[in-house]
């Protein structure tokens, strides 16, 4: 069976690279079906992340309004009932002029952007909470902030999946960062460790534990 996957999984490699422009350029729905099969893997594939015309969101009318989301409704507003570590990063984020645009991230969406995390052998998806969109210069900067409980459980496995991801892909984003909510003798604040330094992502990747990431905040958070 193990032979009969390998083979079969080297023949779809072979016809989705041959075929693959044709398929960047197909309509949303049929172009979803082939990223299906790609997906279909226990083997993480890259699929190119599209971003639809429109997307399904729920929310209430009475959740609070945001500026500046990528999808707006009909009457140009968006609203939506973020966490309070996101809000707080969100606040922070829409602060900055050079901010034109967001993207709250949600899970397991058609249009979502998912990064592979290792934990206990198997390999997991990560969906990061926030794509912010930044003017910078002539150009766009995209940049993926994933604020996270440093008492759960998943902390070192998903800052290793993620300088993974930056060690291969950060040429195509700005800031990719691991946020936490700290207290100082100023008050609460958002820690931030910029995980698309190449410096960083080697120190990431040897990490084995929580405590060892802990003691990497300590000195390399901003």
């Amino acid at each position: 069976m193990a032979v009969l996957e390998s083979k079969a999984e080297a023949a779809f490699d072979g016809l989705y690279d041959q075929h693959k422009k044709a398929i960047y350029k197909l309509k949303e729905q049929k172009r979803a079906n082939y990223e299906k099969l790609r997906l279909a893997t226990a083997k993480p594939h890259e699929v190119p992340w599209h971003l639809p015309a429109s997307i399904d969101f729920k929310r209430l009318p009475t959740d609070p309004l945001w500026e500046r989301h990528l999808y707006v409704e009909g009457n140009g507003q968006f609203r939506a009932e973020l966490g309070s570590w996101e809000a707080g990063v969100l606040k922070e984020e829409l602060a900055k002029p050079e901010v034109v645009g967001w993207l709250r991230n949600l899970d397991r969406k058609p249009w979502s952007l998912e990064i592979p995390y290792e934990k206990g052998g198997d390999v997991r998806p990560m969906f990061p909470d926030l794509v912010v969109v930044r003017k910078v210069g002539s150009e766009f900067a995209i940049d993926i902030l994933e604020p996270h409980d440093p008492s759960l459980s998943d902390n070192f496995e998903k800052a290793v999946g993620l300088a993974k991801f930056a060690e291969k892909h950060g040429g195509l984003f700005g800031r990719i960062q691991l946020i936490r909510k700290q207290s100082s003798a100023g008050g609460e604040h958002f820690a931030r460790l910029e995980i698309n330094q190449a410096a960083t992502i080697k120190k990431l990747l040897l990490i084995t534990s929580n405590p060892q990431l802990d003691d990497l905040f300590a000195v390399a958070s901003k």
